[in-house]
């Protein structure tokens, strides 16, 4: 029962879909090919009544166009679409529905479009050519041929690792169906190209982009090969030297070919030669002379380039060459001293070669006439030194501040070195600067006495020096200097003594006693005056009266006999001890202690003994001589009397003794009167 009722259903809807779809579609073709931007037409009839619309989808449904989309029918109606694909539209098989309904029921119609390649082209390759380097301008002939249905202009472009040495003429071509052109490639092989090259050479449509691509390659021989080299980048060298680096070139190429070698660098690097010519494997070489001078400490950076004249490759060859200083010399001194005018002094100079080689110096001098060194020449090896005088011989005059320089300069003059020696020059009042201080610069003493002053001498200069102490002017016959040399440090000073010891003959006058200090070499450096009045010897001129206070006939036999020695000291005892008064003196006294006592009385100290005892000698015949002058003016009247008797004795002579022996008696009478006066006296 159930089964019946599903059949009838069924039955049922068949019936109602066939009354549903009332209409019918019907197309002139199902499968459609096609160029780009070319037009087909789909012709499609509905037989049917009611109002329809056509709808498309599908890839090429972007490309139909369907004439009308809309309309209503009653019997036929005819549909178009128009497919037209663009230039872009790439070759293949696309789809294309058309969709057509009337409200009631749609239906559907499928196409098949096929896109055809009808823009073609194709370029041929080219033939490959071999060359040199900058031999020749190579040219290549490209074909390019239009194989497509439509007339179409392309662009041409170069690619490839030789497209930059390539010129395309022309660079586009326009080519009807089946035409075909050539197209030249000009290839111009630089210099330092080598080996195997390509050249491609692209055609494009402008309409579709279709494209194609013919090649070509060029085979680039060594011909003008070549190497150069140095055997090491880095160099180092001594300044004021001389090393040759050699650059070797050798010729890898297939002919003959010239070399020109450039030298960028300092002045002291030069090239023997700047070019050479060699035949094909052959090796030479060129010697690059470096020589540089004194005094660099530096790394310089040389290139040497060297140029082929027919491939005219440049090669460059770096060198650094690394200069040391390895000639010096070193001159001292010492920097800075003080000296005396008039004297010589003596300094060291020390020459050292601090280079790594034996260097010969020549010294020079530069400062006053009066300056020099004791050699001129010396020759040192490395690292040794050498050590000269340097002699000072300031002449008297010179004062003041000086500079000496000692140099020493390589022969060839290269290399030198100097020191400074500052010099002030003293004068010798500056340097020897005495300076006297008398205790005293005026006094008075007693002739036959002694009197001293003390002298301060102080040494203010600079050096030590050993002074020379004398004594001039008037007083210059009775004093004396001791000590009369001094030694002393600068700022010391030491004490001598003026002796002054007057004679008679000096008696009421004024001197003037001059102390001067000087060097052996020097002038007078300083100067004291000192005044000094010679008075009366009160003591003496006592004695003397009392002495020359004698009797006639004792003076007459003093003059004619000479009074005996001891008599004379006893008679200048007597009278010494009337002449101090009451005090009593011994009763006698030996010879020699009288005389000591005299001599002490004239002189405590002896300046110089032989002129002492000279100048006693001629006061003592002076005394002589005044004694009887004065005998003479008082005895005038008595001398002549003494006369005859002189005659009467002289006849008498046989008597002499008798006389004598009378005359002492009465003399002896006389000296003992006083004795007994005195001891009346004392009482």
């Amino acid at each position: 029962m159930k089964l019946k009722k599903l059949v009838t259903y069924v039955i049922t809807l068949l019936i109602l879909a066939q009354i549903v779809s009332a209409f019918s579609i019907t197309s002139d073709k199902q499968t459609i090919s096609i160029c780009p931007t070319s037009t087909e037409v789909i012709t499609s009839t509905i037989t049917g009544s009611g109002s329809f619309t056509v709808t498309k989808s599908g890839t090429a449904a972007q490309w139909a166009t369907i004439v009308p989309q809309g309309f209503t029918s009653n019997g036929q109606k005819t549909v178009y679409t128009y497919l037209t694909p663009n230039s872009l539209a790439q070759p293949g098989q696309y789809t294309l529905q058309l969709t057509f309904d009337d409200k009631i029921s749609t239906q559907t119609k499928t196409y098949t479009i096929n896109i055809a390649q009808c823009f073609k082209v194709n370029v041929a390759d080219a033939i490959a050519q071999s060359t040199c380097p900058s031999e020749k301008i190579l040219r290549y002939d490209f074909i390019v041929t239009n194989t497509g249905e439509f007339t179409e202009t392309f662009k041409l472009t170069v690619k490839g690792n030789a497209a930059s040495w390539t010129t395309l003429g022309p660079d586009s071509v326009t080519l009807n169906k089946g035409e075909s052109k050539t197209v030249f490639a000009y290839v111009n092989v630089p210099q330092e190209a080598r080996g195997q090259y390509e050249i491609v050479v692209n055609a494009v449509g402008l309409v579709t982009g279709n494209s194609d691509e013919g090649k070509a390659y060029v085979n680039v021989l060594a011909c003008y090969d070549y190497e150069s080299s140095l055997p090491q980048e880095f160099v180092e060298i001594c300044d004021r030297t001389t090393q040759l680096v050699p650059i070797t070139i050798t010729n890898r190429g297939t002919s003959q070919n010239s070399y020109s070698l450039d030298l960028s660098g300092p002045t002291w690097a030069v090239l023997k030669e700047d070019s050479i010519t060699l035949n094909p494997g052959e090796t030479s070489s060129v010697d690059l002379v470096l020589s540089p001078p004194y005094d660099l400490t530096k790394d310089f950076a040389l290139n040497l380039a060297v140029k082929d004249t027919k491939g005219k490759i440049t090669k460059d060859n770096p060198l650094t060459v690394r200069v040391k200083d390895c000639h010096d010399v070193l001159v001292q001194v010492q920097k800075d001293d003080n000296m005396c005018a008039a004297l010589t002094k003596t300094y060291d100079v020390l020459v050292k070669n601090n280079g790594q080689f034996e260097q010969e110096f020549k010294m020079s001098l530069t400062g006053e006439k009066w300056t020099s060194l004791n050699e001129q020449l010396v020759k040192i090896a490395p690292n040794k030194e050498e050590h000269l005088a340097l002699i000072i011989k300031p002449p008297f005059d010179a004062k003041g501040s000086f500079t000496i320089t000692p140099k020493a300069t390589s022969l060839d003059g290269g290399i030198f070195n100097s020191a400074t020696l500052n010099l002030n020059v003293f004068s010798q009042a500056d340097c020897y600067s005495p300076k006297l201080l008398p205790e005293k610069t005026s006094l008075e003493v007693a002739y036959d006495t002694t009197s001293t002053v003390q002298i301060n001498i102080a040494n203010n200069g600079t050096e030590k020096s050993t002074f020379i102490l004398a004594v001039s002017g008037t007083a210059a016959g009775f004093v004396q200097l001791n000590p009369a040399t001094v030694t002393l440090e600068p700022n010391q000073a030491e004490t001598v003594t003026l002796l002054i010891s007057p004679s008679q003959q000096h008696k009421n006058n004024a001197y003037e006693a001059t102390i001067t200090a000087k060097k052996e070499t020097t002038p007078i450096l300083d100067s004291k005056t000192i005044q000094i009045k010679v008075v009366e010897n009160v003591a003496t001129e006592a004695v003397k009266e009392k002495i020359s206070e004698k009797s006639f006939w004792q003076s007459f036999l003093d003059f004619l006999f000479g009074t005996p020695k001891i008599t004379e000291q006893k008679d200048f005892q007597k009278t010494l001890e009337e002449a101090m008064g009451e005090e009593e003196l011994p009763e006698e006294l030996p010879s020699d202690e009288i005389e000591e006592s005299v001599k002490e009385n004239i002189s405590i100290e002896k300046p110089t003994e032989t002129k002492r005892e000279q100048e006693v000698k001629e006061e003592t015949t002076q005394l002589k001589t005044q004694d009887f002058t004065n005998f003479l003016n008082k005895n005038k009247n008595t001398l002549l009397i003494g006369l005859v008797i002189i005659l009467l004795i002289v006849l008498m002579a046989r008597y002499r003794k008798e006389i004598i022996e009378f005359f002492e008696e009465e003399e002896e009478d006389w000296e003992e009167k006083p004795k007994r006066n005195g001891k009346r006296k004392r009482r």
